[in-house]
């Protein structure tokens, strides 16, 4: 497997973008042409390698070869958790698809869920233990564990930084952790929390809460500086519902509007129906002069936002 991959290592690409005249490059080209011309001429002619099929020594019940199964898991691969159908070839994973009875899914994926199946084969996966760059046997990291056990205590000089991964069976393990020591000092490092609005929820008193958008409900949505259909955020989920809400199959139905104020292209931005850049210290400002052009109208805000509308917000265009 290693050999395979080779060629498609980037170490490997070396001398590929070195600049080559014209004379060359059709060279090569014409000479891959006519490889490929005798190869697919003698596809019909060659003989497969052989190759040695073992039984299996325990068979598993209901095991058909060449008709798949489908397994029902869950994984965390951008920002929140989402359900997934693993299809399995004679217990080789190959394909990932999304759960339609899963909530977070509803029967799709992204880019980073169908790229994630290669992540088993890749050859680059570390196999053994690595202390300080030198690989260790497992016996040797099982040592060094049982020693650290010993000598933990109360758990007073043990400061641990995790993920920020939403995993049921981590959380367990880190409660019998603080149960069993008490003094144990936990943090969470994830850069994608402020973004999923975990930050947002908490300034305004709902702490340990994430925002869940019901985006097949809004007839007007306004995205500042979130990117909730390409990388942040449930983007299954919201992708999914706001396509919903992006088709007519009657004459009830309405379309919604995308307004995006942002600093740079995304794939958000590029849906968006009125689209407004801005530098990134003038989104906030831009906000509280959005609520205060509302409070204007009779839409309720805070006394604090209640400010005349400056020319960053006249230029967002109004909903039609």
């Amino acid at each position: 497997m290693t050999k395979l991959m080779q060629p498609e290592d980037p170490k490997e690409a070396e001398g590929v973008l070195d600049e080559v005249d014209r004379r060359s490059f059709l060279g090569v080209m014409g000479a891959s042409m006519a490889l490929a011309g005798v190869s697919t001429s003698l596809t019909g002619c060659v003989r497969k390698p052989r190759e040695k099929v073992l039984a299996y020594t325990r068979r598993p019940e209901d095991l058909v070869p060449g008709e798949p199964r489908y397994f029902a898991t869950a994984a965390q691969l951008t920002g929140g958790v989402i359900g997934l159908l693993v299809e399995s070839q004679d217990g080789r994973p190959t394909k990932v698809e999304g759960n339609p009875r899963h909530p977070m899914s509803l029967g799709a994926t992204d880019a980073f869920t169908q790229a994630s199946v290669l992540d088993l084969y890749d050859p680059a996966r570390v196999k053994l233990p690595r202390v300080e760059g030198k690989v260790l046997p497992f016996s040797a990291l099982e040592e060094r564990f049982e020693h650290f056990k010993t000598n933990l205590g109360d758990g007073e000089a043990l400061a641990l930084l995790i993920d920020g991964q939403e995993s049921p069976t981590l959380f367990s393990l880190l409660y019998e952790l603080r149960r069993s020591h008490p003094k144990v000092k936990i943090y969470r490092h994830d850069n994608a929390c402020p973004r999923n609005g975990v930050a947002g929820a908490g300034q305004v008193g709902i702490r340990g809460t994430r925002p869940l958008y019901a985006l097949e409900r809004a007839d007007r949505v306004l995205c500042l500086d979130m990117d909730f259909l390409g990388v942040e955020g449930d983007v299954v989920r919201n992708a999914r519902h706001y396509a919903w809400r992006r088709r007519i199959t009657s004459e009830r139905d309405t379309m919604n509007r995308l307004y995006v104020v942002e600093p740079a292209f995304s794939v958000t931005g590029t849906n968006a129906d009125h689209r407004l850049r801005l530098a990134p210290s003038q989104v906030g400002e831009f906000l509280a002069d959005l609520i205060g052009h509302m409070a204007s109208r009779g839409v309720n805000a805070p006394a604090g936002a209640r400010r005349p509308l400056h020319a960053a917000g006249r230029r967002l265009p109004a909903s039609r």
